[in-house]
């Protein structure tokens, strides 16, 4: 029975060790059965200890493997700097100190650098040590209370208006070294509902994080092509001014000016001056586009003794970046025309209104200096670039009127500013 017992252990014990338990051996160092199975039993504890000490070291690897997976570490939170932010000084707007620390204290949250102070928390600490922080803007006083609320760093700062600018200002102090770690100062124009978005500028600025330069372009520089962003109290914008330039006229209509005035022609020279008034309107303004409207009266001619009024009607895009644009429309002009045809000698014979036209003439209506009003349409297509200067913008601009009687060209140039739409 007890070789039996022996041979049993052996055989639950070779599998899972190296350590082998025979019969033969047994019986000759005369071990009995109490020492086979206090072997047996001492193995398969230090066994299962070995397999739970691997199994947790599994664990933690698998762990530690999702942790990294997942973008999570636990040290970290642990050795997140504590800043709390407090009230930031405001001169000359209609905004509280308090208002300005929360959305300051709001950005540092965002982003997820510090570990920040809750203002509530902020604020019974301080009457808890009997300490004031409305009006705490100085090194010493920051240095106090944020050694008795247990922060590593103190940020404040303040936001001024002068004139038509904001002189923004943000600091974070070390409250253990007692100093100024680092102070950011930005100059922006006055654009009360956009002090959000310069609290964001700010708060990177003093973290070492680069913001989007277009923005700071769009907040801090009066010369930038105006948007939404620079713009807020409107999305219309009018812009309204003068246009000189002249134009340049081919084909057959400029051999009909040239012609003299017996014949019906005008004696002019085909590039007249003209002169107008461009009324413009920006109906869309969202980013770096802009779209466009815009309505030219316009008079042709008067360097030459010649009345052409004309009507232009745009519709277009405009680039704020660079200020180029795209536009076209119908175009009106109001021009002298009478019916007739040409003779052999390729003359051109006038007809009156009751001409019975004996000869089957091919009647056709043309430009004629002795004839009637007659209006005349057609398509103009423009292109233009605006140089700005502070609030006066210079438009250049280079246009074609395509016609079967001769292509039109014209440049012009005039001047406007930015204006509220009435």
């Amino acid at each position: 029975m007890n070789i039996k017992i022996i041979e049993i252990c052996n055989y639950l014990l070779i599998p899972n060790s190296n350590i082998a338990i025979n019969a033969n051996a047994s019986r000759t160092r005369g071990d009995s059965i109490y020492e086979v199975q206090k072997h047996s039993l001492t193995f398969v504890a230090i066994n299962h200890k070995k397999k739970m000490k691997k199994t947790k070291n599994m664990y933690s690897l698998i762990l530690s493997m999702a942790l990294i997976i997942f973008g999570i570490e636990p040290s970290l939170a642990q050795d997140k700097t504590k800043v709390s932010v407090v009230n930031f000084d405001v001169q000359g707007m209609d905004l509280k100190p308090e208002q300005l620390g929360s959305l300051i204290r709001t950005e540092m949250e965002k982003l997820g650098q510090f570990e920040v102070f809750d203002r509530y928390d902020v604020n019974y600490l301080a009457e808890k040590n009997q300490l004031s922080i409305v009006g705490c803007y100085g090194k010493t006083c920051l240095v106090e209370v944020g050694s008795v609320i247990k922060s590593d760093k103190m940020v404040t700062g303040s936001l001024e208006k002068f004139g038509d600018e904001l002189i923004f200002t943000i600091r974070m102090i070390d409250v253990k070294s007692k100093s100024i770690e680092k102070t950011t100062v930005k100059e922006f124009i006055y654009l009360p509902d956009r002090i959000k978005m310069m609290s964001e500028i700010m708060v990177k600025l003093l973290c070492g994080i680069e913001p989007d330069k277009e923005l700071i372009l769009a907040l801090s520089q009066k010369e930038t092509y105006e948007n939404a962003i620079n713009n807020p109290m409107y999305t219309n914008i009018n812009l309204s001014g003068p246009r000189i330039g002249c134009t340049l006229f081919t084909g057959e209509t400029a051999t009909i000016l040239k012609s003299s005035k017996q014949s019906g022609g005008f004696g002019a020279v085909p590039l007249m001056f003209q002169f107008g008034w461009q009324f413009e309107t920006q109906y869309l303004n969202e980013g770096p586009w802009q779209g466009l409207f815009e309505f030219v009266p316009v008079i042709t001619g008067v360097d030459q003794n010649i009345l052409i009024p004309s009507l232009n009607t745009l519709i277009g895009l405009r680039y704020n970046k660079a200020g180029f644009e795209l536009a076209m429309g119908p175009s009106f002009s109001l021009v002298t025309k009478s019916e007739g045809y040409y003779d052999i000698n390729n003359n051109w014979i006038r007809v009156p209104a009751e001409f019975n036209n004996p000869n089957n003439e091919i009647i056709e209506t043309r430009l004629d200096s002795r004839g009637e009003p007659y209006f005349q349409s057609g398509l103009v297509i423009a292109i233009g670039k605006t140089i700005k200067s502070g609030k006066v913008n210079i438009p250049l601009n280079l246009l074609i009127i395509p016609s079967q009687s001769g292509t039109r060209f014209g440049f012009s140039f005039g001047f406007n500013s930015k204006k509220n739409k009435s």
